[in-house]
């Protein structure tokens, strides 16, 4: 921060997505229905990465089925019951300087045994940013991300949320700080 002179007040920052570490963190939720969740979130320079499935152990009847255009027997095997989840998704959460929780889809997985890998970039390159003291807007307004967003990585004020969503029902959640 300049302290004298015609630029007093001002502060300079280079943001330098390089330079955030590599951290990964591993979810699971289970529910009393056979319905299981893994996750794993990571943060890449200048980004988040994660990996979500969705593990469905349904028991199975066998049925004899006879087709009589063909002449023949068919066994078919179906699942006793359906599971209860309509979907599991990974997500990254953080807190805005308002104190409000906001949080950004990583991948999603909608049917029972999927699996999806996505990433994210917040912040691609290096850049300086030049700002008045304390002016978390003016950095937010230099950066272009005028929504609620994830544009960089602070340790501890970041977390990795893995969710069952149940429909009618209460969503499984498992979370752990990045």
């Amino acid at each position: 921060m300049v302290t004298e002179g015609v630029y007093k007040g001002i502060v300079g920052v280079c943001i330098d997505p390089s330079k955030a570490p590599v951290k990964r963190v591993m979810l699971s939720v289970k529910s009393t229905h056979r319905d299981e969740a893994l996750g794993e979130a990571t943060v890449v320079g200048g980004g988040f990465a994660g990996k979500v499935s969705w593990i469905y152990q349904a028991e199975k009847v066998q049925k004899i089925i006879y087709d009589e255009k063909r002449g023949v027997y068919s066994f078919l095997e179906e699942p006793v019951d359906k599971p209860r989840a309509r979907a599991v998704r990974l997500e990254v959460c953080g807190k805005a300087s308002s104190g409000k929780e906001f949080c950004r889809e990583i991948a999603v997985v909608r049917e029972p045994g999927g699996v999806a890998e996505v990433g994210f970039t917040t912040i691609g390159k290096r850049m300086p940013v030049f700002t008045t003291k304390n002016c978390g807007i003016c950095i937010q307004n230099l950066l272009k991300e005028m929504h609620n967003t994830l544009a960089g990585y602070a340790e501890g004020r970041v977390r990795a949320k893995l969710v069952m969503d149940i429909p009618l029902g209460v969503d499984l959640i498992s979370t752990e700080p990045l």
